[in-house]
């Protein structure tokens, strides 16, 4: 990573203002211009009963809580205020009951941000791609175990999950969301769709995740995608990059690094 990176990860970590008020500006710009929200069960149910898609103009809103609870409730409280709806997926490191539950019951969605395979590929210093099939259905099972646990603990459907995404998926080039690859899996568990299936994705015209500073969003801002007045809107934020919170970032960055290091370790006596 060159200086200016790094400058750039740190202000945008560490400096960056509060951004809350430019998320609320952007709900309303995307809803004064027709655009109906959904959570990813509303869009998937919507596409599955045979509306017609094309006929109108839809936003997809997910939120991936890799960090900061307090950060996804602003939002929430935000698309309460606007009428908008949307997915929060929630780690096990992250989990808040009495928001999922807060989020499920306003009409928006709470669900798993699930990690078990990059877990594994931690634990066992997995390197390469050739060597995760040795763990997949150790790592299927686990997440069988978690997801039926927090399903149990929430009361909550979590007819959608979300894979999330690990420097150790991108070590050896192997997303989470591999493991449900399986359909029998999804079947026995009641999963009727991952945020990253082909199908899902199909009508999707434009994708958008936020970024760090100065290029906020990636690959294109949303007022480039509001000009060509696109017809299905996906937009992927993280809302810890919109709430400066130094010191759960300063704690992730070092876990980040103790991780990293504990990686590179040799481990001997791995029996998969």
């Amino acid at each position: 990573m060159g200086m200016r990176s790094t400058w750039y990860r740190l202000y945008s970590d560490y400096l960056a203002p509060t951004r809350m008020q430019d998320y609320r500006d952007l709900l309303r710009e995307f809803i004064d211009h027709g655009y109906e929200t959904h959570s990813i069960i509303s869009f998937w149910r919507s596409l599955n009963s045979g509306s017609d898609i094309s006929a109108g103009r839809h936003l997809i809103l997910r939120h991936d809580i890799d960090l900061d609870c307090g950060a996804a409730k602003m939002m929430h409280d935000i698309e309460q205020q606007v009428g908008a709806r949307s997915s929060f997926y929630f780690r096990l490191c992250t989990l808040d009951v009495d928001l999922m539950k807060q989020i499920e019951q306003s009409g928006s969605e709470a669900s798993y941000h699930y990690e078990e395979l990059a877990t594994l590929i931690k634990r066992y210093r997995i390197s390469s791609a050739d060597e995760v099939a040795d763990i997949v259905k150790e790592a299927q099972s686990l997440f069988a175990v978690n997801y039926r646990m927090l399903k149990e603990m929430t009361g909550l459907p979590l007819a959608s999950v979300a894979s999330h995404g690990d420097f150790a998926n991108r070590a050896v080039g192997i997303p989470n969301h591999y493991l449900l690859q399986s359909q029998d899996l999804r079947d026995c568990l009641g999963i009727e769709v991952e945020a990253y299936d082909s199908k899902l994705m199909a009508p999707v015209v434009a994708r958008l995740s936020d970024g760090l500073y100065p290029m906020w969003w990636n690959p294109i801002s949303p007022k480039d995608v509001l000009k060509r007045g696109d017809s299905v809107v996906y937009i992927l934020t993280h809302p810890s990059r919109w709430r400066r919170n130094i010191v759960l970032r300063f704690g992730e960055d070092v876990n980040r690094v103790v991780e990293g290091l504990k990686y590179r370790l040799p481990l001997s006596g791995r029996n998969l």
